[in-house]
C-alpha cells in the first residue's frame, strides 16, 4: 500500500541543512578557534593578550548589535535572502586572511566585519527557518540544530592541556 506521505518529514532535511549551515558558518570558526590561536596571534602582533582579545569582544558586540538589523532583513526579504549572502561574504572575508598587513587595527576591522556578517548567518537566522517548518517538534528541532553543530566542531578541535 502506497501513501502520498514521505517516509521522513521534509522539515528534518531542513533541520539537517540548518545544522550544517551553523556548523560551517563564521560563528563556530571564530568562537571555538580564537582561544586556540590566542598565543600565536599575540606573538605575531607583539601585543598583549588584552589587545588581541579585544578583537573577539568587538566581534561579539558588533554581532549583538547587528542581530536586530538582520532579523528585520529576514522579516522583510526572507531568511534565505539574508543567510546565503552572509555566509558567502563571511567566507570571502575569511579567505582574505593571507592578505593582512599585520596591523592590530586591521585585525579589529576584520573581526568587526565578521561580527556584522555573523549576525545574518547565526543561530537566530536558522532558528527562524526551523520555526517555520516545525510546530509540533519545534523544541526538538531547535535543540538538535544548535547542539549538534557546536558539539561536532568541539570534537574536531584539539584539546588544550
Amino acid at each position: 500500500m502506497v501513501t502520498g506521505r514521505p517516509a521522513v518529514f521534509y522539515g528534518w532535511w531542513v533541520a539537517l541543512t540548518a545544522a550544517a549551515g551553523l556548523f560551517l558558518g563564521v560563528i563556530p570558526i571564530v568562537v571555538f578557534s580564537f582561544g586556540l590561536f590566542l598565543g600565536p596571534i599575540t606573538r605575531d602582533f607583539h601585543a598583549g593578550r588584552g589587545a588581541v582579545s579585544f578583537a573577539y569582544t568587538l566581534f561579539s558586540l558588533i554581532q549583538a548589535m547587528s542581530v536586530p538589523f538582520a532579523g528585520w532583513l529576514m522579516d522583510r526579504f526572507g531568511a534565505r535572502s539574508v543567510i546565503l549572502p552572509s555566509m558567502v561574504l563571511g567566507s570571502f572575508v575569511l579567505l582574505l586572511i593571507p592578505f593582512w598587513s599585520g596591523s592590530l587595527l586591521q585585525f579589529y576591522v576584520f573581526f568587526g566585519t565578521l561580527g556584522f556578517l555573523a549576525a545574518g548567518a547565526g543561530t537566530v537566522a536558522f532558528a527562524k527557518v526551523i520555526s517555520r517548518w516545525f510546530d509540533r517538534h519545534r523544541g526538538l528541532a531547535l535543540g538538535t540544530i544548535t547542539r549538534s553543530s557546536s558539539s561536532a566542531l568541539r570534537c574536531w578541535l584539539p584539546r588544550r592541556s
